[in-house]
């Protein structure tokens, strides 16, 4: 049973070997410039044809350009951040690192080509024979054996196996690439979403030491009345105090919330987490987003967005994966050689007698292992279709978070410009009872209601703003902006480690 499942597998192998030499794979290996296996081609994806809110007039479709997107909220510190982050953050390096290795690999399947094995050899011995036993063939007892030689062996890449290895591994550097790019994104968004949760907490301990202020005041004149003896002013007093320290216990959370935003802002920038007063000492206020975003058209997600491109040169390499897999259905045709030159006398060794060697070919034919080989090619090929899949999702995904970034956006002017009002009438309701309540006209119930609606209102407006902002940071993130920050420089070099390229490399075909 064990000899027939040999046989069956040897005329199997011989089978495909034949279909291969046909007419038809004959024109498409010589089609594929000499190389088994598919020609690689990118998959269409599913686009739309333009946004769902493409007809808003805050929406722009004309050609984007978004390399310092960052810059629209006119931000100086905002801009140093960026750059700071770009030139310290350990992810970035990190990342860069990973593209050197990538080239390194590459590099090696480039290798391939040439011959795969070489040697050298030399060596001198010196021989003395027995004075004791018979050696009569051998007039001079003491004599020397110079030998110096080398051999290679070179497998010829005749269907494309190590051709395919190195498109494999141009696909991989381009991945790595965009892995780099994709890194960028995510830290500029970081930055700028972190830089502006900074702001609006530092906006809303504005307010919040605004309202102690107020609040103070009306406890002054609470406690002026209790004095003056006025009807019901006894729950007066408790009623302000119960105010003003409910607002200064806000101070110590806002405090703490920005002392943690500055401490991400420092690991952002590749920096241990420390005071940061000579960068955000002045006090700002929330980074104000342009009425209007330039967005293209949806299709340019797939051009632009780093993480898509990154998973179509994935699909890429894994074709030309399927093609080293089908080599090895056929023969590995292989050149050896050698050349010695041996002497008993180092003068002797280069002349035309001292000289031998040998030449030929070799053919290495796994004939009886094709379960094994077309299994491998089937696998090969299923990851190639599961690859394609996650390239088509990435697209949509890339849809969905832009989508969404764009309808937050647009809703958030709405919602800040309504609580903008809010907070200002709210403001004014409560000036105005104040001073009715300081001169004996009103209670002081009306005072107390609406200064925690003030303080509410200030806070929703303040995060608010700070919503509106960070949906256009997540818009430009959406959009794959940012990472073109590296085309302004060649290379990331620091102290601490080497050089790291960001550029791609022109890279010699063999």
């Amino acid at each position: 049973m064990q000899v027939h499942q040999t046989c069956c597998r040897a005329a199997f192998g011989l089978l495909v070997a034949s279909l291969l030499t046909s007419c038809a794979a004959v024109s498409e290996y010589m089609e594929n410039g000499f190389k088994v296996g598919p020609t690689y081609s990118r998959p269409l994806v599913p686009v739309a044809d333009d946004w769902i809110d493409g007809e808003n007039a805050a929406l722009e479709g004309s050609s984007s350009d978004l390399a310092e997107w960052w810059t629209v909220f006119e931000d100086e510190t905002l801009n140093r951040l960026v750059q700071d982050a770009y030139d310290q953050s350990l992810t970035i390096r990190t990342a860069g690192l990973r593209v050197m290795e990538a080239r390194a690999q590459r590099r090696i399947a480039a290798g391939s080509i040439f011959p795969q094995g070489q040697e050298a050899i030399g060596s001198l011995q010196h021989f003395q024979l027995s004075e004791q036993v018979s050696n009569q063939a051998y007039a001079d007892k003491h004599f020397s054996q110079w030998n110096l030689g080398g051999g290679l062996f070179w497998e010829l890449d005749f269907w494309g196996r190590f051709r395919r290895a190195i498109e494999a591994a141009d696909a991989n550097v381009d991945a790595s690439i965009e892995d780099y790019d994709h890194a960028l994104v995510l830290l500029i968004a970081e930055v700028a979403g972190t830089y502006i949760e900074y702001r609006t907490f530092e906006q809303q301990l504005v307010y919040a030491r605004e309202n102690i202020v107020t609040q103070e005041e009306s406890v002054r004149v609470a406690r002026l009345q209790r004095e003056a003896g006025r009807e019901n002013s006894e729950i007066d007093l408790p009623m302000s105090l119960s105010n003003l320290r409910r607002s200064e216990a806000i101070i110590p959370a806002l405090q703490t919330a920005l002392r943690v935003a500055q401490n991400r802002l420092c690991i952002l920038l590749g920096e241990p987490p420390h005071l940061l007063q000579e960068l955000l000492d002045a006090t700002q206020s929330i980074p104000s987003p342009s009425p209007s975003v330039v967005l293209g058209v949806p299709a340019d997600l797939v051009r632009r967005r780093p993480d898509v491109r990154r998973a179509e040169r994935e699909l890429a390499a894994q074709s030309a994966q399927i093609g080293i897999a089908v080599s090895d259905l056929l023969p590995q045709i292989s050149v050896t050689g050698s050349i010695f030159v041996d002497a008993n006398q180092f003068a002797d060794m280069f002349g035309g007698r001292a000289l031998s060697g040998a030449v030929g070919p070799d053919i290495h034919w796994n004939i009886l292992n094709y379960g094994r080989i077309v299994n491998n090619i089937d696998v090969q090929d299923l990851r190639f279709e599961q690859l394609v899949n996650e390239y088509q999702q990435s697209t949509l995904k890339a849809a969905e978070e832009a989508e969404n970034a764009v309808v937050q956006f647009l809703n958030s002017k709405n919602e800040v410009d309504r609580l903008a009002l809010s907070a200002e009438e709210a403001g004014n309701a409560r000036d105005v009872v104040l001073e009715k309540y300081t001169t004996g006209k009103i209670g002081f119930t009306a005072v107390f209601i609406l200064e925690s609606l003030v303080l509410e209102q200030q806070n929703a407006l303040a995060l608010a703003q700070g919503r509106q902002a960070n949906s256009l940071v997540q818009v430009y993130k959406a959009l794959g902006g940012g990472w073109e920050l590296r085309l302004n420089r060649a290379e990331l070099v620091t102290d601490q480690v080497p050089e790291v390229p960001i550029e791609p490399e022109e890279i010699d075909q063999p």
